[in-house]
C-alpha cells in the first residue's frame, strides 16, 4: 500500500504448487509484475490478484503462472489504478489454463493494457472477462472462453468495452453469456445499447451466435 516495488509474487515454487495466495496492490507502483502464484513445474491454482487505489501503478499482471504445469481457478481483480501492459488469468507454457477471472470494475484504466484469459501456447476452456459496472477502453481482449457484462449503465449508444488495437477473429470463439442491465436504469423504446466496439474496425468474429444470454428490463 503506498511505495514502489519491482516485482510481487504471492506464492512461488520451483516443484510444487502455488496455490490460495493473495496478492494485494493499493496506491503503489510496480515496476516489474504482480503475480499470484507462480510454479515452474507445479500448478498454480486459487489465487488472487487484486488492484485497487487511484494512485496504482502496474505493468503486468498474472493472477497464475505454471511454465510447465496448469494455471487455473486463478482471479485478477482490477477496480481502480492504472495497468499499462498485459493481463493474464492464467498463463501456462506447457499445460492448461482454465476457469481463471479477470473482473474489471470501479474506476481502473487499463486503456493501454492487453487482456488475455490465457496466453496463446496454452489450452484452457473456462476462462471469463467480467465486466462489472465498468466502462471504457483496452488495446485488445484475446482467448476468453466467456464474457460477463454486469451492472451496465444504460447510457444509448455509448458502448461498455471499446477495443482500440485488436486483430480479426480475436473473440471468434468467445461467447457473450451474462447481460445484467444496473437496477433503476430508464430504457425507452426504440434505444439501443452496444456492449462491444472495435474502434480500428477490425472484425473480431463475434457473431449472433456468440450471445447465449437473452435479458428483461
Amino acid at each position: 500500500s503506498g511505495g514502489s516495488v519491482g516485482s510481487v509474487h504471492g506464492g512461488s515454487s520451483y516443484s510444487g504448487t502455488a496455490h490460495h495466495n493473495t496478492v494485494n496492490i493499493s496506491d503503489g507502483a510496480v515496476s516489474g509484475s504482480v503475480c499470484g502464484g507462480y510454479s515452474e513445474i507445479g500448478s498454480a491454482y486459487h489465487n488472487t490478484v487484486n488492484i485497487s487505489g487511484d494512485n496504482s501503478r502496474v505493468t503486468r499482471v498474472y493472477g497464475g503462472v505454471s511454465i510447465r504445469g496448469q494455471a487455473h481457478h486463478n482471479t485478477v481483480n482490477i477496480s481502480g489504478g492504472t495497468v499499462k501492459y498485459d493481463v493474464y488469468g492464467g498463463y501456462s507454457d506447457g499445460g492448461n489454463a482454465y476457469d481463471n477471472e479477470i473482473i474489471i470494475s470501479g474506476s481502473a484504466d487499463i486503456e493501454n493494457a492487453k487482456l488475455y484469459g490465457y496466453n496463446d501456447s496454452a489450452s484452457g476452456i473456462g476462462n471469463t472477462l467480467t465486466i462489472d459496472g465498468w466502462s471504457d477502453s483496452t488495446e485488445s481482449v484475446q482467448n476468453f472462453n466467456d464474457i460477463a457484462f454486469k451492472n451496465i449503465a444504460w447510457n444509448e449508444d455509448e458502448p461498455v468495452l471499446t477495443i482500440t488495437k485488436g486483430n480479426t477473429d480475436d473473440l471468434k470463439n468467445t461467447t457473450i453469456d451474462t447481460i445484467n442491465i444496473a437496477g433503476g436504469s430508464n430504457i425507452n423504446v426504440g434505444e439501443s445499447k452496444t456492449l462491444i466496439k472495435s474502434e480500428n474496425n477490425t472484425d473480431l468474429g463475434l457473431t449472433k451466435d456468440n450471445v447465449t444470454d437473452t435479458f428483461t428490463a
